[in-house]
């Protein structure tokens, strides 16, 4: 399956903050189980908040 499951849009740069609210709000909700996230190197992908 090749879609998008929690796409998100808004206005000016990504930062940490926005990033992890994003994921415990929307990204979190619409994952199974099976299911992993791939994130490449950006900044805002290397929060402690979100390795734990």
């Amino acid at each position: 399956n090749n879609k998008s499951i929690a796409p998100m849009i808004f206005n000016g740069a990504c930062n940490t903050r926005l990033f992890e609210a994003w994921v415990q709000q929307v990204l979190i909700n619409e994952l199974n189980p099976a299911q992993f996230v791939v994130m490449d190197n950006a900044a805002f992908h290397k929060s402690k908040k979100l390795k734990s």
